[in-house]
C-alpha cells in the first residue's frame, strides 16, 4: 500500500515537472520568436533606413555633380564669349583703323571736294528746296569744307566745330529747327555700331 502511495506521488512529481519544463519550453519558444520577429523588424527597418540614407547621399552627390558641371559649363561658356568678343573688337579695331585712314586720305583728294557739293547740292534741291536764307552750316578745320559750303549756300552762316574731325557738314535749317547730319564722323560711327551685325560676327548672349 505505501509503495502505490510513493509511485503516485513519484509519478505527481514528474507531471508536475514535466508540465513546468513544457511549459518553459512553450515560454522560451514564444520569447525566441518574438525575439526573431523583432530582429527582422529590426533589420528591415535598418535596411529601410540605409536603403533612404542611400537615396539621398545619391540625390545629393547627383545634385552636387550637376551642379559642379552646370558652373563649369557656365565658366567655360563665358571664357569662350569673352575671347570672341576680344577677337571681334580687336577685328573691328583693326578694320575701323584702315578705314580711318582711308577717309583721311579722301579728306585730303579732289574727289573730297567735289563729294561735298554734290552732298549739299542733294539737301538743296530736296529738304531745303528754295531755301538760301536761314541756313547754318556746322563744318570741320579743312579749308574744303567752308569752300563748298559757300559755293552752295552763299548766304549761311558758317560755323567751324572741334567736334567734326573727319569731315562733313552740319546743316541746320534755324527757321524751322531741323538739322541734317551729313558728317563723316556720324557715318563712321554708324558704320561702327552697325559692324557685329552686318560682318557676321554678332557674338548671341
Amino acid at each position: 500500500m505505501l509503495q502505490n502511495d510513493m509511485y503516485k506521488v513519484y509519478q505527481t512529481a514528474l507531471n508536475l515537472e514535466r508540465t513546468v519544463i513544457d511549459d518553459a519550453e512553450k515560454k522560451a519558444e514564444k520569447l525566441i520568436s518574438e525575439a526573431q520577429a523583432a530582429e527582422k523588424e529590426a533589420i528591415s527597418a535598418a535596411a529601410e533606413s540605409a536603403r533612404l540614407d542611400a537615396e539621398q547621399y545619391e540625390h545629393r552627390q547627383r545634385a552636387k555633380i550637376l551642379a559642379e558641371y552646370s558652373n563649369m559649363v557656365t565658366e567655360h561658356t563665358a571664357n569662350c564669349r569673352t575671347q570672341l568678343l576680344k577677337k571681334r573688337e580687336e577685328i573691328q579695331n583693326a578694320v575701323f583703323d584702315r578705314l580711318r585712314k582711308k577717309i583721311i586720305e579722301f579728306t585730303a583728294s579732289d574727289e573730297y571736294a567735289e563729294f561735298l557739293k554734290r552732298t549739299l547740292l542733294s539737301l538743296k534741291n530736296g529738304e531745303l528746296s528754295g531755301k538760301s536764307d536761314g541756313i547754318e552750316i556746322i563744318i570741320s578745320k579743312n579749308p574744303a569744307d567752308k569752300t563748298a559750303a559757300l559755293e552752295i549756300f552763299s548766304k549761311a552762316e558758317i560755323k567751324v566745330s572741334d567736334d567734326i574731325r573727319l569731315g562733313g557738314f552740319v546743316v541746320r535749317d534755324i527757321e524751322n529747327g531741323v538739322m541734317y547730319d551729313l558728317t563723316l564722323d556720324s557715318s563712321f560711327e554708324l558704320k561702327k555700331s552697325d559692324f557685329p551685325a552686318v560682318s557676321g560676327l554678332k557674338i548671341s548672349d
